[in-house]
């Protein structure tokens, strides 16, 4: 399918935003919903008027990978900055630095020996982050809407070795999903969006009981 399970946005997005960056590489776009995600909630929720609501005022360059042309639309084309067509790992070689590359829900689409070396070519180009996602149970998968790169290859990616990255966080959420973000420098921490929520909840039963 073109998109991705729904319980993983707000870890995502919440990690994003503590990370400042002005450039994002989305791979294997799928229906867009990264770009409009990252757009909105990196960048325009910044916005001092409402001229940078508009595009050409924007300030975070979003380009996307796609390798099912049949996905684009509209919609990418007004969101993305630019739109490569074609095989990530055919195409990542020509472009060039990223402060960030998110692959969200696309790992289980390749072969080990693919996969594996596209990722240590997507950290390469990720200034600061390579964010992905990995399933942690193999579900097989077809070539849905006759998209033959949606097919799922048995592939036990949560045993898999990314010891080629500086630092590592990961995070595992229901049902079979992790999300790793692989980082240079200095670790880089998933973030818990609820966490505040129960803290709130909690002193909100302290003040209570003590009353």
């Amino acid at each position: 399918m073109a998109s991705s399970n729904v319980n993983m946005i707000p870890y995502i997005i919440k990690t994003l935003k503590k990370i400042e960056f002005s450039s994002l590489l989305d791979v294997g776009t799928g229906f867009g919903k990264w770009g409009c995600l990252v757009r909105e909630y990196c960048d325009l929720m910044k916005a001092k008027s409402p001229a940078d609501f508009q595009k050409g005022q924007w300030h975070i360059r979003i380009d996307g990978i796609e390798a099912f042309p049949d996905f684009i639309s509209d919609l990418h084309r007004y969101v993305y900055d630019n739109i490569y067509v074609g095989r990530a790992e055919q195409v990542i070689d020509d472009l060039g630095s990223y402060d960030v590359i998110v692959m969200v829900a696309v790992l289980a689409h390749f072969p080990e020996d693919v996969g594996l070396s596209l990722l240590r070519r997507l950290y390469q180009h990720a200034a600061k982050a390579l964010l992905i996602t990995i399933p942690t149970r193999y579900c097989p998968q077809d070539d849905v809407f006759q998209n033959p790169h949606e097919v799922h290859h048995p592939v036990e990616w949560w045993h898999a070795d990314f010891s080629f990255a500086d630092h590592i966080a990961k995070r595992d959420l229901p049902p079979g999903e992790r999300i790793l973000v692989m980082s240079h420098g200095e670790p880089i921490p998933i973030a818990d969006p609820y966490r505040v929520r129960k803290r709130g909840a909690r002193s909100l039963v302290r003040r209570l009981l003590g009353r």
